[in-house]
């Protein structure tokens, strides 16, 4: 291991001798804040303070292998350790429940499309019936429609033969809502979802939400939305038992599969209450444009933004004026090229931050030692 250029670099014959001889600093994290890597321009390594920033909330943007997954997950330990918090998985490329092994005390694992939720609960009833109305814009009627079709199928058989029965045309906006229904929620042998989050969601634990890449529908953003929305709930955070001011870390990579079929109102209310309740948000996406219309409202209700390197100026260009970049900064960007570099915003300061990401603490690399060692 060595330091190129300010930043900590892992040499390709990495031993557990030249890790035990690598020199180490010695920082607290709870008294700093969370470690984001080295700023590229003092050596210094870079803290992000989150009880003093406007917003508990980040965001990572980076094209296709700048590392974003990587930054997604090592914040959110580093979080999920800080506070003793728990963490919560948007998946949809299946990663997480490797990358994320090791790492925190417990990985959970569940698929909402290989077994289904249990949707009776009233709480639960409401918010899915709410989302449907305002994702698939169905006016009143068919909102009345929907609330009625699952309250008798949860009184009388499963709510999927229900459904099928039903003579809508799923070429209208209520058959789709009738068939996202059919594909991935029953009413009698589903899931209890505040009893798992209770289960799972332990402190330094972590509970990945499986979807795999949602291809057939457009507004398969229910599926997430859903689950954001009823863990966002007085019911299920109280299942998670935290005294910290940090309980949960809402982790939502590729939100840009979803975010776009959403609603603005769903968005600020989503913001608003994980900020209230203790629960920290981490989003990735490509670029701003694919966040759509609801940029803006995002980046503003966000206290670090880190956009990782790219050689396209567009790109930078794009994200200047969120960063704070002069066209001479959008240059030295441009000439950013490693995996995990980039440059970082950490609010309420105005100054952009070039830094290196970096994956591992001194802390971290500290206890990796340990456990070489007993090996």
């Amino acid at each position: 291991m060595h330091r190129n250029d300010g930043k900590i670099a892992l040499t390709d014959d990495l031993t557990p001798l030249c890790l035990l001889a690598a020199p180490t600093t010695s920082h607290e994290i709870v008294g700093e804040g969370i470690y984001i890597g080295i700023d590229l321009d003092s050596g210094s390594e870079l803290y992000w303070n989150m009880l003093n920033s406007p917003s508990p909330h980040a965001i990572v943007i980076g094209p296709t292998g700048s590392g974003k997954t990587i930054t997604l997950m090592t914040l959110a330990q580093r979080i999920a350790k800080t506070y003793n918090a728990s963490i919560l998985v948007i998946d949809v490329k299946g990663e997480y429940k490797i990358l994320l092994k090791g790492l925190v005390d417990r990985v959970s694992v569940f698929n909402p499309l290989s077994k289904p939720i249990d949707i009776c609960n009233r709480t639960l009833m409401n918010i899915l019936v709410e989302l449907l109305q305002a994702i698939l814009h169905l006016n009143e009627g068919s909102r009345r429609f929907l609330a009625e079709v699952i309250k008798t199928s949860c009184n009388s058989s499963s709510l999927a033969s229900t459904l099928r029965s039903i003579p809508v045309s799923n070429i209208d906006e209520l058959g789709k809502a009738l068939e996202i229904l059919q594909l991935f929620f029953e009413s009698r042998e589903g899931v209890d979802l505040f009893t798992m989050l209770k289960e799972t969601l332990k402190p330094r634990s972590a509970l990945v939400i499986e979807l795999g890449t949602p291809v057939h529908y457009d507004y398969v953003a229910i599926i997430p939305l859903f689950f954001i929305s009823a863990t966002l709930t007085p019911q299920a955070l109280s299942t998670i038992f935290n005294h910290s001011t940090i309980k949960l870390v809402l982790v939502l990579d590729e939100a840009w599969l979803y975010i776009p079929h959403t609603t603005r109102s769903i968005i600020t209310k989503v913001l608003r209450l994980a900020r209230s309740y203790g629960v920290s948000i981490l989003m990735a996406t490509q670029s701003l444009e694919d966040l759509g219309e609801y940029k803006d409202l995002i980046l503003s209700n966000c206290g670090l933004l880190i956009a990782l390197a790219s050689n396209v100026k567009s790109y930078w260009m794009e994200l200047a004026k969120y960063l704070n970049l002069s066209p001479k900064l959008i240059n030295r960007a441009l000439e950013l090229q490693e995996k995990g570099e980039g440059v970082a915003l950490l609010a309420p300061s105005k100054t952009p931050r070039f830094v290196y990401v970096d994956p591992l603490s001194s802390e971290e690399l500290e206890l990796l030692v340990k456990k070489l060692h007993r090996e």
